[in-house]
């Protein structure tokens, strides 16, 4: 199905969209000529492209278009209703305009007062995850043999690591794409290194930034797996079509990861008085790790930890002991972060377990 979320661009996932003060117009543009060259297909994807565009200080944006025929009632009720998630502590996200194309060339454009900001679903399960919301849209006077078409941005206004970039990505191959493009727009400096083995983009320089432009269609399904689910499982999983990455290597990662959780790790007297109350008579980090995990994992049956910048970075521990209510969350919360916090600082070797005193 047409990718209606947010693609991966934080190290996971990266982020990024401009605000939009006004609507846009009707486009008069005539439509396809249809019946489809797919009459079989549920949908088929006219056009989807992708435009990232990177800063130096680690800001960027990301507009995702698409026009998509739709030919089921299948498909018609997956594409009414459209969600884009977005993370609100790292960046906006502005839908510029939706609209259904009908085969004659009218267009019926959605309001973009109808564009709702909602609590993302997963917050009510995970509730580490409330910084990140949905935007949904219900597209207007929306009926098969119409083409789908919309343009929704993200910009990332607050950098999780400023002065790098990353970016990761896929073409669509769950149906039928007649023409996909991504484009990369990237500042020299900071250098990064583009790694995608089976597609070779066109790139060109334009003053101090370069741009990769890639291209792809996908017109026909592909052979069904013969693999076991089991036997899939067993294999590591294929590396994204399109991989970016400022980082050198997993070294710079680890250093940036400690740099950041670092200034958030401040034990208190009641930490550390608990911590030597648990590993006392202990002599090695694996006896002293497993005496506090012992401790948590018996005595409470749900932890949520919130991180802040991105759900990268932990939150200061003083201030979740003032925030939680009871005492033993108190202590649990904190023994937690004390746990990640010194996990974390091994990071940067990669492999390497180290527990300081």
């Amino acid at each position: 199905m047409p990718k209606c979320s947010t693609r991966s661009v934080s190290l996971a996932t990266l982020l990024l969209v401009v605000s939009v003060s006004a609507q846009a117009p009707p486009d008069t543009k005539p439509a396809k000529d249809h019946p489809s060259s797919f009459p079989t297909e549920p949908f088929v994807v006219e056009f989807l492209q992708t435009k990232v565009r990177f800063e130096s200080d680690g800001t960027g944006s990301r507009e995702l278009v698409a026009r998509i025929h739709i030919q089921s009632e299948a498909s018609l009720r997956d594409l009414g209703l459209l969600v884009f998630s977005y993370l609100r502590s790292a960046e906006t996200l502005d839908v510029l305009y939706v609209r259904s194309r009908k085969p004659d060339g009218t267009v019926i454009v959605t309001p973009l007062t109808d564009v709702q900001d909602l609590d993302s679903d997963i917050t009510r399960t995970a509730p580490m995850y409330t910084d990140q919301r949905e935007k949904h849209i219900a597209v207007k006077s929306f009926s098969v043999g119409d083409t789908l078409e919309y343009d929704v941005r993200w910009t990332v206004v607050h950098a999780i690591s400023p002065g790098n970039l990353w970016f990761s990505d896929n073409f669509l191959r769950d149906g039928i794409v007649e023409d996909e493009q991504i484009e990369i727009n990237v500042p020299k400096t900071p250098p990064a290194t583009l790694s995608s083995p089976s597609f070779a983009p066109v790139s060109k320089d334009d003053g101090a930034r370069r741009i990769y432009t890639f291209r792809w269609s996908h017109l026909e399904h592909d052979p069904p797996s013969q693999e076991a689910d089991w036997e899939k499982s067993l294999r590591p999983a294929k590396p994204p079509d399109i991989q970016l990455s400022s980082f050198g290597s997993w070294d710079d990662v680890g250093k940036w990861f400690s740099a950041l959780e670092k200034p958030q790790v401040k034990d208190t007297p009641e930490i550390r008085a608990k911590a030597e109350e648990l590993t006392r008579g202990k002599t090695s980090d694996l006896e002293k790790l497993r005496a506090i995990y012992d401790y948590v994992s018996t005595r409470f049956r749900y932890i949520s930890i919130s991180l802040g910048a991105g759900r990268y970075a932990p939150p200061l521990l003083c201030r979740s002991a003032r925030k939680s209510v009871r005492r033993l969350q108190r202590q649990t919360h904190s023994l937690c972060g004390t746990l990640a916090s010194r996990w974390s600082q091994s990071l940067s070797r990669f492999g390497e377990l180290h527990f300081s005193e």
